[in-house]
């Protein structure tokens, strides 16, 4: 993502529904390891991108898939840019309901390590 000349995101954006299993974890350490949680990977089917009065918004059609496993979840992302460069986004997500609950989720973002003033407003 490039905003005025200077790039901010050096890589895509991707979800993750993994996370290391602690101790408490034991049984469900099982399930997700049987899920391949750990080896999931994102599929995009669909991008559309829309320019607004005020910025630009980018709507994508995906999934989330194992290795030799049907589809884990489908998701419909979309991220508002606004002018002066904030970011809203927007999931909503359907899980196969064959598979354990997930460890997690959440969206990873690879910030330009030069970034000096950062700010994340969320959950």
């Amino acid at each position: 993502m490039v905003f005025e000349g200077r790039e901010y995101i050096n890589r895509f954006m991707e979800l993750n529904i993994w996370r290391a299993p602690t101790d408490n974890d034991a049984y469900a350490r099982l399930e997700w390891k049987k899920a391949k949680y750990n080896e999931a990977y994102v599929r995009a089917y669909e991008t559309d991108i829309i320019k607004l009065y005020d910025g630009v918004q980018i709507s994508v059609k995906t999934s989330m898939s194992a290795a030799s496993i049907q589809k884990i979840l489908d998701a419909e992302v979309v991220w508002k840019i606004g002018c002066m460069g904030a970011i809203i986004s927007s999931i909503h997500v359907i899980k196969d309901e064959e598979f354990p609950d997930l460890p997690r989720f959440g969206i990873r973002l690879f910030l330009d390590m030069k970034l000096e003033n950062a700010s994340y407003f969320g959950m």
